[in-house]
């Protein structure tokens, strides 16, 4: 699985640069795994990216995982766009977050 290492924040203003960094992992058919727990921000730009990437490497027969913290810039952003609970657990089916409860942000 590739490391990737994740920017402070994942938003509409560097979202066309992770899009196309995460697309050229992604499309490689490599799994990747990023420490959400890192962002300092987020906002739906963001969390669609990597929604997108998420499906993208399900296509194609790859996993795509972000480790998520119980709390952070990445949680707080989940959570006010309803992708998970207030207790940061995703709540859809498809998703690539996986909640880390040792992490703090």
């Amino acid at each position: 699985m590739s490391e990737v290492a994740v920017p402070d924040e994942i938003c509409l203003r560097n979202a066309r640069d992770w899009a196309e960094r995460l697309a050229t992992l992604v499309v490689t058919g490599a799994d990747v795994s990023l420490d959400g727990w890192r962002f300092t921000a987020v906002d739906v730009a963001g969390v669609q990216l990597l929604m997108s990437a998420h499906r993208t490497a399900q296509h194609l027969g790859a996993r795509f995982s972000v480790r998520l913290a119980v709390s952070g810039a990445l949680h707080d952003a989940l959570v006010k766009l309803g992708v998970a609970d207030a207790d940061g657990r995703p709540i859809l089916d498809s998703h690539p977050f996986a909640l880390q409860p040792g992490q703090a942000a």
